[in-house]
């Protein structure tokens, strides 16, 4: 594809993901627009940034606006959330341009059909790489390094440890997405209860098992395509005693959830503003993701990833992803999880100082 005037069209700038997004697009002194609904606060972002970035108002109900702004960048990245809501119209104005894709999404709904836009995207000649933020790039590298220590694993259990609290923005698309959750069983979705399982998991560096409860991220619906196993299953740790709790309470949660329409009531009720961790706070996070692969003859194989800032992460990954397949790096066509469109070995090297470790573990 020829160059364009634009490495990167950033949709959604305002919020408090986006503003980290267009912090490191500005560091890698890219050539970049920020884009949304309101010229106001985009300005206000941009005069926040150590760049000159061009502003771009394009509506998510106008494809025409969409269209123009995707038309000139080699790359749009999105993080304009809900996504179920929000995604594809961004998405799909990409594809009929030409333009490779990124986006922020840990929506399992959206994920899906992303992965249905996968013979557009080859017809096409662009890489759409969906979840480039924390959710799922450190989890899908740990289940990609454990699936491929093995031959041919049919199960992988992901587990979730971190200190890291929710931005306004993710709050709000947690409660949109409310009860629209999945698990990957027998080689298809399969409606998920959280809370419905909880398993022991040993971490290499503590002396006690951890107990993770099973929550349905995203990794649901993006690591079956990265490891090639039919059992995805994700789990959040606590300690035993919040566990326990949990695992009674989620499933009368998610039986509540089923209510038609409380789904934008929740959301109605999230956090309007668009904050998130302080910079102190992102400083002392920390994150560590254990995946745990097996066989059909029970051969197992552990990895681990550990790092920190896990907001951080998100705008540095997503902003280099975004770079990268505008200098026609990467694996595609297609639709690709991070891990599969950048490789295990190049992913952490893209954001070194928030991924520290990556690794198998030896038996």
């Amino acid at each position: 594809m020829p160059s364009r005037e634009l490495d990167v069209a950033l949709y959604g700038a305002t919020g408090y993901t986006g503003r980290l997004i267009a912090e490191d697009l500005a560091d890698q002194e890219a050539e970049f627009a920020i884009a949304g609904r309101s010229r106001e606060r985009l300005a206000d972002v941009a005069s926040e940034l150590e760049a000159d970035p061009e502003i771009v108002v394009a509506s998510v109900d106008d494809d025409e606006e969409l269209e123009q702004m995707a038309s000139r960048a080699d790359a749009v990245a999105s993080a304009a959330g809900p996504f179920n809501d929000l995604g594809p119209p961004v998405m799909n104005a990409a594809l009929r341009e030409g333009t490779h894709f990124v986006d922020t999404t840990g929506e399992q709904g959206y994920l899906r059909w992303a992965s249905e836009q996968d013979e557009r995207a080859r017809e096409a000649g662009v890489t759409v790489v969906n979840a480039t933020g924390f959710d799922v790039v450190p989890s899908d590298l740990s289940a990609y390094l454990a699936a491929h220590a093995l031959d041919d694993p049919t199960s992988v259990d992901i587990a979730l440890a971190t200190n890291s609290r929710l931005s306004d923005g993710t709050q709000r698309t947690m409660a949109a997405s409310t009860g629209d959750w999945w698990e990957f069983e027998d080689g298809r979705f399969q409606d998920a209860v959280p809370g419905r399982h909880m398993r022991s998991f040993s971490y290499p560096d503590r002396e006690d098992p951890s107990t993770g409860v099973f929550i349905p991220w995203g990794d649901c619906a993006t690591a079956p395509r990265s490891t090639g196993a039919d059992n995805v299953r994700t789990f959040f740790v606590l300690d035993r005693d919040r566990a326990r709790k949990y695992n009674l309470l989620w499933p009368v949660q998610w039986l509540v959830t089923k209510i038609p329409g409380l789904d934008r009531l929740l959301a109605s009720r999230a956090p309007e503003g668009r904050g998130g961790p302080s910079e102190e706070e992102r400083e002392a996070s920390w994150f560590s993701i254990l995946a745990e692969a097996e066989t059909p003859d029970g051969q197992t194989a552990r990895a681990i990833v550990e790092g920190s800032d896990p907001y951080g992460l998100t705008g540095a990954a997503t902003s280099r992803m975004a770079l990268a397949l505008a200098r026609g790096e990467g694996n595609g066509p297609g639709v690709l999880t991070p891990t599969q469109a950048f490789g295990p070995e190049r992913v952490p090297k893209l954001v070194p100082e928030f991924i520290d470790e990556a690794r198998v573990i030896e038996p």
